[in-house]
């Protein structure tokens, strides 16, 4: 065996050789110190080594060192198990999430109590079922389940119920909201108001119907107490609308009496102005009674109606051809009565003056909206107004009264003197309540 000697980490060594292998044995500092160098081969320079080196044979790696194709092997399959572990605990985490989520679910659905949750398949079979329709229908959970729920609550007779089954509920239905009769156990009913939604799955087929049903016969029968008492007062009102046109017709046909007796001309002529007002007044009335509404009075209609009787009443009807225009005006009870005094006013100066050297001629009464406003317009395409005429300040009873009649409308007044005379009255479309 030949010995020599090389360092390692800075100390020396001593490495034997022999035809079977190399074996080195490595000393500590003071085995370095004892061994005895003068009597040793000398240190060759090959076999300096730098400081860390260590030298091993092949053959000594094969000895103590598993193959590393055996390593990997064992280090995949450790990270296998690992991976099932993994997936095991991601399994269970996913379970207790849903059950989690179906217990949350449980409880809202368990909780509410006010409102009936069902839940209908395909075919109207009743799969959920929460105590809120146990209080409202008077079955058991357990009773009710299975049944077709639209026959189990008498549901259709009154309105249609949906069924996933049909053709026509697809996915783009929107939720349904209905109102009708549904029984209870105890052979009762109730006024039911209900939701209807489609149920689908993931893969957008439907599972069925959700219903939310909520009892509304107290509200229903507040309600329908409320329709009675309005009806009752709206027969009333419009009693006493007929009542005041009757006795506004009463009123005419004596004034209509009386005038038979009165010879003088010029006492007449104020006689049937009178009369003429009194009906402009009953004409509303009239109106009033025949209409649905008692908040409004159709003013183009009311000019109409009231043009037609004041060019009867005239017995100028052919003479003068009339048209009126204007359709959806409405003006409340309180200014209808003003506006159509004045409208009366403005339509007999037509017939007593406008058309004196003319044996015919045209009255074109206009109505129409614009920027807030009810603008009337009175035109006649008759002789005009005398030069010195001033419109605004005469002694005649029936301009005097228009002019009045403008100030309580709030309204404003223009007159036009153009191949006849038109007169413009522009009022306010609405009355704000701190100015009424």
């Amino acid at each position: 065996m030949e010995r020599s000697i090389y360092f390692k980490n800075g100390m020396p060594a001593v490495r034997l050789e022999s035809g079977k292998g190399v074996c080195c044995k490595s000393n500590t500092p003071a085995e370095a110190a004892a061994i005895p160098l003068g009597n040793q081969a000398p240190v060759k320079e090959s076999n300096l080594k730098p400081a860390g080196a260590r030298e091993v044979s092949a053959s000594a790696l094969h000895c103590n060192e598993q193959p590393l194709e055996q390593h990997a092997r064992e280090r995949i399959h450790e990270l296998a198990q690992q991976n099932r572990i993994l997936q095991q605990a991601n399994r269970n985490l996913t379970v207790r999430l849903e059950a989690a989520r179906r217990q949350d679910f449980y409880f809202f659905i368990n909780s509410v109590r006010e409102y009936a949750l069902v839940q209908t398949d395909v075919g109207g079979r009743i799969v959920s079922w929460n105590p809120g329709a146990e209080r409202l229908f008077g079955y058991r959970r357990q009773e009710a389940l299975g049944n077709i729920f639209t026959e189990l609550a008498a549901v259709g007779r009154d309105a249609a119920a949906p069924s996933a089954a049909d053709p026509g509920f697809s996915a783009g239905d929107e939720p349904a909201e209905t109102a009708g009769w549904m029984a209870r156990n105890d052979g009762g009913r109730f006024w039911a108001r209900w939701i209807t939604e489609a149920v689908y799955d993931e893969s957008r087929s439907p599972r069925g119907v959700a219903w939310i049903i909520r009892d509304e016969t107290a509200r229903r029968h507040t309600e329908t107490a409320i329709y009675d008492s309005l009806a009752e007062k709206n027969e009333l009102l419009k009693h006493v609308h007929h009542r005041v046109k009757n006795n506004l017709q009463i009123i005419i046909s004596l004034m209509n009496l009386q005038s038979g007796r009165i010879e003088d001309r010029r006492m007449l002529e104020p006689f049937d102005e009178t009369r003429n007002r009194v009906q402009s007044i009953a004409s509303i009335y009239e109106l009033l009674y025949r209409s649905n509404t008692f908040a409004a009075v159709d003013i183009a209609e009311y000019s109409r109606l009231l043009v037609t009787d004041i060019i009867r009443s005239h017995r100028m009807q052919e003479r003068i051809a009339t048209e009126v225009t204007g359709n959806g005006i409405t003006l409340e009870l309180e200014r209808a009565v003003p506006f159509g005094l004045m409208l009366n006013e403005l339509v007999s100066n037509v017939c007593k003056h406008a058309f004196q050297d003319r044996e015919t001629g045209t009255l074109a009464v206009a109505l129409h909206c614009e920027y807030g406003r009810i603008v009337l317009a009175v035109a006649d395409n008759g002789g005009g107004l005398p030069a010195n005429f001033d419109y605004f300040r005469t002694s005649s009873l029936g301009l005097q009264l228009v002019h009045s009649l403008a100030r309580q409308l709030r309204a404003d007044i223009e007159i036009e003197v153009e191949g006849g005379t038109r007169v413009i009255v522009g009022l306010p479309q609405r009355i704000k309540e701190d100015d009424a």
